[in-house]
């Protein structure tokens, strides 16, 4: 979490002319089911583990390039890269000045991404954010169409619009001059709502300052492509409770989907919070579940996911412990829990926070992702929190992700795509997409 002196100090290396991603590295700190082939034998390769069978004959409701894939393989999805899409729009700072890093910042600059279940559509939401990118457009990437690639669904603010106010001035600086969300960090802020056809961002590090914001901002998809879906400010409240009116010292919050109920749980110091979304209206309420335990510290950059068959929230690997917590979403009571000895266990224990980790039912297992090359994943055990590793297979050539300093920075580019039997994975804005099937 960054305390505001830190906020500051940021912010005026920015001004001096150094983003975050460009120039410093990371300155923010800010039982196994079918198909899940486990190896716990060394600790690594995954790559040499034996794949299970493809689709069954006359598999239908899959696109042509998902047919026919083995269990626990891995797939490069072709000319999927997010810079392959450049962006119709720039915004720059009412100076005329540009923003340093540039569209790549989209995915690279501490960022994640949501999905539609529904029709396993990936979206993001004006990612970008402090001195890396200004641009707010919408992007979306269809794994359903049989070439799956990036597309621009509204282009966003354009021109000098970018204003480098102080949270004093503008507590949250939520908005540009022309009224559209600003671009941001948004780390594990990406969700989306399917009841209320929302792709929504929960705050973030706000462009072009870098100081942090909690205001929820939702985009109607629903709408036509070009079309202004932006909801009003304020229908979607705050995600830390709007104490300071939007600005926040906290940055870099835990936050994930319960998939069932679509309630979204945010994870950071004092609280656990959880978003009930409206049944009947677009917004939701915001409640408090409980306290976090002090042994969490803030709770900030860890992986969350929600174990839907035990009504838990696993967090892990954040600033704080090496521990694993579990919270009960019912009572707010939250256990440290404990990986047994395994040999994937020590190379587990050396990985950093913000790592990509999703909950898949079929396996009754969270699926975990770091930011090193190759096709290595890591499957925590959701009853007994072992680790071992899934023997995937043709997974050698994909990429690293980003480097940040003293991170993994995957975030939600880690994504379950139910319909699929899979997940898809966004290394770096620079490389292709890559899907693995885990069922």
């Amino acid at each position: 979490m960054l305390t505001r002196p830190v906020s500051l100090v940021v912010m005026m290396l920015w001004l001096s002319g150094s983003a975050c991603v460009g120039k410093l590295g990371l300155t923010t700190s800010t039982d196994g089911g079918e198909g899940l082939g486990l190896d716990a034998g060394d600790g690594g390769g995954a790559d040499g583990g034996d794949a299970g069978p493809g689709d069954p004959p006359g598999d239908g409701g899959y696109p042509s390039w998902r047919v026919g894939m083995a269990v626990n393989a891995w797939k490069e999805l072709p000319a999927s890269a997010m810079d392959l899409l450049p962006p119709t729009n720039e915004a720059v700072l009412t100076t005329g000045v540009h923003a340093i890093y540039g569209p790549s910042a989209r995915l690279n600059a501490w960022n994640g991404l949501s999905i539609d279940t529904r029709s396993s559509t990936v979206w993001a939401v004006a990612n970008g954010g402090h001195g890396d990118y200004f641009g707010n457009e919408i992007v979306r990437f269809d794994l359903m169409v049989e070439a799956p690639h990036w597309v621009e669904w509204f282009a966003g603010s354009t021109g000098m619009v970018v204003d480098g106010v102080t949270p004093g001035a503008d507590p949250s600086h939520a908005a540009y001059l022309d009224g559209r969300p600003v671009s941001t960090h948004s780390y594990y802020g990406q969700h989306f709502i399917e009841r209320q056809h929302r792709a929504i961002r929960l705050g973030g590090s706000t462009a072009p300052i870098g100081s942090a914001f909690e205001n929820v901002d939702g985009f109607d998809v629903s709408l036509g492509q070009g079309e202004n879906g932006w909801d009003p400010a304020g229908t979607f409240g705050f995600a830390l409770g709007g104490a300071n009116g939007g600005w926040t010292p906290a940055i870099g919050w835990a936050a994930c989907k319960d998939p069932t109920t679509e309630n979204l749980y945010v994870v950071n110091a004092p609280y656990l919070r959880k978003f009930t979304p409206s049944s009947a209206a677009v917004g939701g309420t915001w409640s408090i579940v409980g306290p976090l335990p002090t042994e969490i510290n803030t709770g900030a950059l860890g992986a969350t996911a929600v174990d839907t068959a035990r009504n838990r929230l696993l967090w892990l690997k954040g600033y704080g412990p090496n521990t694993p917590y579990t919270v009960d979403l019912a009572t707010g009571v939250w256990s440290a829990r404990t990986h047994p000895p395994s040999p994937a266990k020590a190379a587990f224990d050396a990985l950093k926070p913000s790592l990509g980790m999703v909950y898949v039912p079929p396996l009754d297992a969270f699926l975990v992702r770091a930011n090193a090359a190759g096709g290595d994943v890591f499957v925590i055990n959701a009853e007994t929190f072992e680790i071992s590793m899934l023997a995937t297979s043709g997974g050698d050539a994909v990429s690293q992700g980003h480097v940040v300093s003293n991170e993994e920075n995957v975030y939600s580019k880690w994504l379950w795509v139910p319909a699929l039997d899979g997940i898809v994975y966004f290394p770096k804005a620079q490389s292709n997409a890559w899907f693995l099937r885990v069922h």
